[in-house]
């Protein structure tokens, strides 16, 4: 969420910017197999729906 709100404020100015300094810190497994792929698959929607935010700037 801080690199999206990162691009609404312009502190980064495209995804190519922001994807050059991002590195994975950590990394979480989840312990039920129960329904994750599907959470998954919501989770990036939620995701992609939220960049576009970023990028409409009509807030």
């Amino acid at each position: 969420s801080a690199y999206a709100a990162g691009l609404a404020v312009g502190y980064w100015e495209t995804l190519d910017e922001l994807r050059d300094n991002w590195q994975v810190d950590r990394e979480f497994e989840a312990e039920d197999g129960k329904n994750v792929e599907g959470r998954h698959e919501r989770w990036q929607e939620a995701v992609k729906r939220s960049l576009d935010w970023a990028r409409d700037g009509s807030d």
